[in-house]
């Protein structure tokens, strides 16, 4: 009997879940299956993505004069697919489900549709590793936005809306499958917390917590990935430092560690376009890699 994967952030609002996705003729399977998995994806901006197809694409964005790729860098570069025939299995979610296709419906930033976040390498992989299960992605990656208010564990706005569609999406898998398995969360924020740097610690404690209440798991996975480019950023210290600490504590949380030791070295070696915050194709590929590897 075949498994259906279904992986899960949050970027629509209060969208119900729907077959749209499963419908003959958009290359989506309904034969029943047993289980499904579930991976939620949330955060702030490099949760969305804004890693460029190709330098070609790039071009056509309109600001690569001002932010031309890092050589190396792109989707096309480090072999990921950008064709939705690569993603025969794989859907994302909009107002309801629709096949991921590159180029349409990826959501990411910069109002360009030929960005992404790491819902593309992971779909990758996720068809290789599972070739007849069905994938599905939800994203939420607002950016700006800081995990002591908006994110803020039980009441924030932006945990409110991840909570609901957990919530109706578990309703709604119940229905399709006996049993449903949670593989982990992947959490990726911080920046807009530096004016409350000091309870950031306290916070990511409180939200996995909230989490894990919430969603019914007590030992969900939580894959925390840990920022790369404020290496001399005395504000940021102790982000650094509780994004270490909590993950160490907690036996469930896991740090996604790309750090080379230095800005320098970090944005050539991970960053899309010089100078510049946001994650490339060749980081998000390595970040999936390295959740994959304990779910073998």
């Amino acid at each position: 009997m075949t498994r259906r994967v279904v992986f899960i952030s949050f970027l629509a609002l209060g969208a119900p879940l729907c077959d749209r996705a499963l419908a003959d003729g958009e290359g989506s399977s309904v034969t029943p299956s047993e289980e499904a998995l579930i991976f939620l994806i949330a955060g702030q901006s490099n949760a969305g993505g804004v890693a460029a197809f190709s330098p070609e694409s790039n071009e056509k964005s309109g600001i690569a004069e001002k932010h031309p790729t890092i050589p190396g860098s792109t989707a096309a570069e480090v072999g990921i697919p950008t064709t939705i025939a690569a993603y025969p299995r794989s859907n994302i979610r909009g107002r309801g489900f629709e096949r991921l296709t590159p180029g349409r419906n990826l959501k990411g930033g910069y109002s360009d549709p030929n960005r992404h976040g790491i819902e593309l390498p992971m779909a990758m992989l996720l068809e290789k590793r599972y070739p007849d299960a069905d994938k599905f992605f939800i994203k939420h990656g607002p950016g700006g936005h800081n995990l002591h208010t908006q994110w803020k564990a039980g009441s924030g706005p932006d945990y409110m809306t991840f909570m609901a569609q957990v919530r109706d999406s578990m309703s709604e898998l119940r229905k399709r499958y006996d049993k449903i398995r949670v593989l982990g969360l992947y959490w990726d924020q911080g920046e807009s917390d530096r004016p409350k740097a000091e309870e950031y610690g306290r916070n990511l404690r409180s939200l996995f917590t909230a989490f894990r209440r919430d969603i019914g798991n007590p030992e969900l996975q939580i894959f925390v990935r840990k920022h790369l480019f404020q290496h001399g950023d005395e504000s940021f210290a102790p982000i650094l430092k509780a994004q270490d600490t909590v993950t160490r504590e907690d036996p469930n949380a896991h740090l996604l560690d790309l750090d080379l030791g230095s800005n320098e070295k970090n944005f050539k070696a991970w960053a899309w376009t010089d100078n510049n915050g946001h994650l490339s194709s060749k980081a998000y590929l390595e970040l999936s890699k390295r959740i994959l590897i304990r779910h073998k």
